[in-house]
């Protein structure tokens, strides 16, 4: 990845401090949002639409899902991969995806998150067999 160029991933952890021309080069941008999945909110547009950056992102941090394109957050593979990371990912998906039973099933597996989530409204009817 970018062999030409040589930075260290710990100062470059903030897409912005950096010029559009950088936050616009995928592969920088890959490398610092797999390190800090926040700094999507200051990528190129046209990344916040690129699907490896944004599954990178959700497995990095959840919550940084907000800042992916309008498409790509209602897609079903990333709103699952940020889910099956924490499930209380479920407070910031599109609302289709908390009345799916497989979504829903699937953020209540996640060790240590059913009572985080047990406030935000559930179908008792989703989750019956």
């Amino acid at each position: 990845m970018l062999d030409h160029i040589q930075y260290d991933i710990k100062l470059v952890d903030d897409l912005s401090r950096y010029s559009r021309k950088i936050n616009s080069e995928r592969d920088i941008v890959l490398a610092v949002v797999t390190q800090n999945g926040h700094t999507l909110i200051y990528a190129a547009k046209e990344l916040k639409d690129d699907r490896e950056i944004v599954m990178a992102v959700v497995r990095q941090n959840r919550c940084a899902l907000q800042y992916a394109s309008e498409e790509l957050s209602a897609d079903r593979d990333i709103v699952m991969a940020a889910i099956t990371q924490y499930g209380n990912a479920l407070r910031i998906v599109p609302k289709e995806f908390r009345a799916d039973k497989e979504v829903l099933l699937t953020a209540i597996s996640v060790p240590h998150n059913w009572t985080n989530i047990g406030h935000t409204h559930i179908s008792k009817e989703l989750l019956r067999d």
